[in-house]
């Protein structure tokens, strides 16, 4: 009669899925002021925890050609655009040329973390408003700021760095069900793929709307 999970090791043998990390909430001034762990304090014990899920992942993508990765979460605020952000950076920290993309289409939160307000987005590429290079923007690996003429620099005592680049939601769509389904869309994500060692896509939650069934049609993984 007892149904509680008392293990990390117990959930991933329930759903038969690999567990890949057990990630803390992150510490309160950091997350009132949208602030990035891998970022603020990238050597601490949360920093560590992101290092392990990126370590898990890329064991776990070695089996396949996998190179676009999708994170979700079951309902809202349960830390899903964090861990993508944070990851992203993990990932870049060690050596990869990563794209993170805001698809979460109802609630766009991956702008806050690195300060890029009114920036063009994934939606004014699929309207061609903008070229996707050019909705790109690298941010550096010390700061989670848009890069200077100086290049992004990751802070000493950290792995190399390879790059990051975001691309956030540009405006709303009236109905992003729809647009999550159309194949400008997939042109664009295949864009990315190609151009990219890893694609970390943000996304809304999965029992809150369809997107997420729909979008994990389009990428090669799902966190």
């Amino acid at each position: 009669l007892d149904t509680r999970m008392r293990s990390g090791t117990e959930l991933g043998e329930r759903l038969d899925l690999p567990l890949l990390a057990r990630v803390p909430a992150p510490p309160r001034k950091l997350a009132g002021n949208d602030e990035l762990v891998m970022l603020a304090k990238p050597t601490g014990q949360h920093g560590e925890s992101f290092r392990i899920l990126r370590t898990n992942l890329e064991f776990t993508l070695l089996s396949g050609d996998a190179k676009t990765v999708l994170v979700t979460s079951a309902a809202s605020k349960e830390g899903k655009s964090t861990t993508a952000a944070n990851l992203a950076v993990a990932l870049a920290r060690g050596g990869r040329r990563v794209a993170l993309v805001d698809l979460d289409l109802r609630r766009p939160y991956l702008n806050r973390f690195f300060r890029l307000p009114g920036t063009p987005g994934i939606t004014d590429v699929a309207l061609g408003r903008a070229t996707l290079g050019g909705a790109l923007t690298r941010v550096d690996l010390g700061t989670g700021l848009r890069v200077s003429a100086g290049g992004d620099r990751a802070p000493r005592g950290l792995e190399s760095p390879g790059s990051l680049d975001v691309l956030t939601s540009g405006p709303l769509p009236p109905d992003p069900g729809e647009f999550v389904g159309t194949n400008r869309l997939s042109e664009i994500l295949h864009a990315l793929r190609e151009s990219y060692d890893l694609v970390v896509i943000d996304s809304p939650p999965m029992l809150r709307v369809g997107d997420v069934m729909t979008l994990s049609t389009k990428v090669d993984a799902l966190v």
